[in-house]
């Protein structure tokens, strides 16, 4: 580490390879945070496959170039022959992909420095091999990713970060929003709770004093006909530009959702979040890598079944694991939280 920091003078290029959604995204931000810190004159190149991610990843700064490809192995290869022509000093994959994909990236790629993760075996083609710990969450395993470049001050809780100074923002402090989104990405349908319509009539019923903010993308269309319309307590968020969905993030109290991207840019600004849990892509506890990244963050999820359990359909194709989820499970997070805030 040494030998390099003394061989790095001027600006810095930076190529940052990342194959997930905006919530990986913003997992990585406390990372590029350090790194600015470190190299507030950096230029930064992004290569993404999620198209959406394009949108938020603009706000950020000291970004010169951001490249989108899709997950076909020739169009990786393709897009890939064309950033061969740069050659970075630093390129980082962040945290979460498959790792065949980093080994690809970086037998096309030419940098100075190569640095991402390995499972069991560590690749010779990275300068800095990182092991993935699949027992931590995707924000401190991208902060050991940047550690290896230059050491990161140590903390018990990073946060993720989003530029405000591109947002003008009034909070209205005579009302109490709980912010919800029912969704997420529509390839992951079976993974929906589905009883976010019970639980807004419940919240609605018991609370004469709070308003609900709907969040629904354009994934959600299909699923829009489910809710309450014409209340005057239920305001839906919908076809907003980013910059207007974070205004009305920021005026959530409380926000509730399945572990969608749109928690994690909520604790960009704000703590209290219920994350509703349902079937685990890496193992029992997905929640420790994914899950939201707050202090104060409540998860609600059937613990303690065998791992199959996680597995298991039942009625519509659901995920037992998440038919199992009630109504009051969630409301008794809700209850804590807004205790809490007549409290504070």
């Amino acid at each position: 580490m040494e030998k390099y920091e003394r061989s790095i003078n001027g600006k810095k290029s930076f190529l940052i390879i990342h194959t997930n959604g905006m919530g990986d995204f913003l997992m990585f931000t406390p990372a590029y945070k350090e790194i600015l810190k470190k190299y507030p004159n950096c230029e930064i190149d992004f290569f993404i496959t999620n198209k959406n991610v394009k949108e938020i990843v603009s706000f950020y700064p000291n970004i010169k170039n951001i490249y989108i490809s899709s997950l076909k192995k020739i169009d990786l290869i393709m897009n890939l022959l064309k950033l061969r022509k740069k050659k970075y000093d630093i390129s980082i994959v962040t945290t979460g992909g498959k790792t065949w994909k980093t080994n690809l990236f970086f037998l096309f790629l030419k940098s100075k420095l190569k640095i991402g993760e390995y499972l069991k075996i560590k690749s010779f083609i990275f300068d800095r091999a990182v092991k993935r710990r699949e027992d931590s969450h995707f924000v401190e395993n991208n902060i050991r990713l940047i550690n290896s470049i230059f050491e990161v001050p140590k903390k018990t809780m990073y946060k993720l970060w989003f530029p405000l100074e591109h947002v003008n923002f009034i909070k209205n402090n005579e009302k109490i929003y709980i912010g919800i989104h029912p969704g997420s990405q529509l390839a992951y349908g079976d993974r929906r709770w589905d009883k976010f319509e019970i639980l807004i009539e419940e919240l609605l019923k018991k609370y004469s004093n709070i308003n609900i903010k709907l969040f629904l993308g354009p994934e959600e269309k299909n699923i829009r006909e489910n809710f309450i319309h014409g209340n005057n307590r239920i305001k839906i968020i919908e076809n907003k530009a980013l910059k207007e969905v974070i205004c009305e993030l920021k005026e959530c109290n409380i926000f509730i959702n399945s572990d969608s991207g749109l928690g994690h840019l909520y604790t960009c600004f704000n703590t209290k979040i219920i994350s509703i849990f349902g079937p685990n892509q890496l193992g029992l506890n997905q929640e420790l890598r994914t899950g939201p990244y707050s202090t104060e963050a409540k998860i609600v999820k059937i613990r303690g079944m065998e791992e199959k359990y996680y597995k298991e359909k039942g009625l519509n194709k659901k995920y037992k694991c998440l038919l199992d989820i009630q109504v009051q499970d969630v409301l008794k997070e809700v209850d804590f939280f807004l205790c809490k805030e007549k409290l504070e």
